[in-house]
């Protein structure tokens, strides 16, 4: 069992799952302290034994392209995009039509709709 490597709980932020996690700007130096309930992600709220990845700012190529994406205003764009279409052609469908129509013809046998109440609360939390 001491052979076995340690588990490492550092990356680099353009490892994120997503934009609301906590980024280190220090470097891969962190403190062993506890993090507060309201910062903790719903994963390990789930489970309080599973310990969270933590990350750290990275000044490699991929860190720098990580953060030089906009994410807020790349959405903004697509939606001005797609308000723009849909007022130019009324009769055009837009993009998240035409995806949920894909979704419904895709999962129309399986029973998904008893759970998007649980879907929406674990989103939200």
């Amino acid at each position: 069992m001491s052979k076995i490597p340690r588990q490492d709980y550092l990356r680099p932020d353009f490892m994120a799952s997503g934009p609301r996690v906590i980024v280190e700007k220090r470097g891969a130096v962190f403190d062993d302290d506890e993090e507060d309930d309201d910062e903790r992600d719903p994963v390990s709220a789930m489970d309080p034994d599973w310990k969270g990845y933590r990350y750290y700012e990275s000044n490699n190529v991929l860190g720098r392209l990580y953060r030089a994406i906009d994410e807020k205003a790349f959405f903004e764009q697509m939606q001005k995009d797609s308000k723009s279409l849909a007022s130019r052609d009324p009769s055009r469908r837009t993009l998240m039509e035409k995806l949920w129509d894909y979704v419904k013809r895709e999962t129309a046998l399986v029973q998904w709709q008893e759970y998007a109440d649980l879907a929406r609360d674990t989103r939200e939390a």
